[in-house]
Formats: structure tokens, sequence, C-alpha cells
């Protein structure tokens, strides 16, 4: 049986060739060399060493989604914003209105882990977490919720 939650906040989006770079100086991965459509998780640390959000980073080639803690997206945009030097070209921007993430829990295991998949609109990767196996989902409110119809049709119980 599976599981899921909606998650209708807490999106970030940065776009600029600099944006990994952005990223490594305030995480605790190397993501600088994170490659094409793959992802992982990584501390959002202050400058003294207490972590402010995880969040979950997906290279989408021409963009870098970020999904935070729920409630802790606009902490982690203000520290990426005061981290940005003159020199980077970055542009950050919140997705906090018409995109969400769906998390599904009790799937399959997959030897695929933190590859992303592209159907349409939707980017999808099944990831590890505490050593399960999640499938999370990102795009278009109107998308995820067509897909959380069809999870819901075959039995999949929504949690909060």
């Amino acid at each position: 049986m599976t599981y899921h939650h909606v998650r209708k906040a807490d999106i970030t989006v940065l776009i600029g060739k600099d944006s990994l770079d952005l990223l490594h100086s305030v995480t605790t991965q190397n993501v600088s060399d994170l490659d094409e459509y793959s992802c992982v998780f990584a501390s959002i640390l202050q400058s003294n060493g207490r972590m402010i959000d995880r969040i979950l980073i997906m290279n989408l080639v021409d963009q870098i989604a970020l999904i935070h803690l729920d409630g802790c997206a606009q902490t982690s945009r203000t520290l990426l914003s005061k981290s940005v030097s003159w020199k980077q070209e970055v542009r950050i921007i919140p997705l906090d209105e018409g995109f969400s993430s769906i998390w599904v829990y009790g799937v399959p295991d997959s030897d695929n882990l933190w590859t992303i998949d592209v159907d349409e609109q939707i980017y999808s990767s099944q990831i590890l977490n505490l050593n399960r196996q999640i499938v999370v989902h990102l795009g278009p409110d109107v998308e995820i919720e067509k897909m959380e119809s069809k999870l819901i049709a075959n039995g999949s119980i929504m949690y909060t």
C-alpha cells in the first residue's frame, strides 16, 4: 500500500550559471558538480554552522529546483540572496504558488535512485530518505492534482 503527501509551497528555483556554486557555499554537500537530471539532499547552514533547512536539490539542467522543509523556505531564500556574490549570475525565484510536489511512500525498491525523469511537465525522482525509498514528483499544481487523484483512485492514502 502506498501513501502520499502533497506540498503546495516551499519550492524555490535558482536560475543562472553559478547556481550550483552558490548552493555549494551554503550547504553540507559538494553540489558544484551535481549531474544534470540528478538530485541530492543537503542541509543549508548559517555562517555559525546552525542548520536552517534541509533541501532536496534537483538539477533540471537550465534551473535548479529546491524543495524545502515546511516553513523553512523564506529563511533559506534570505540566506541565499545574502550569499550571492556580485560576480555570480544567479536568480532566486520563489514558487510558492502554482507549483507543488507530491511525495509517494511505499513504492517498490529501485536501483535507479537519485536520477530525474521528465514526463511532460512533471519531474520525478526516486530517492532514499531514512532508509525508505520515496518517489518525489515536482510540477504545476494542476498536474500534481491529477497525479494525486490517480493515486487515491488506486488506493493510496493521503497523510499530512
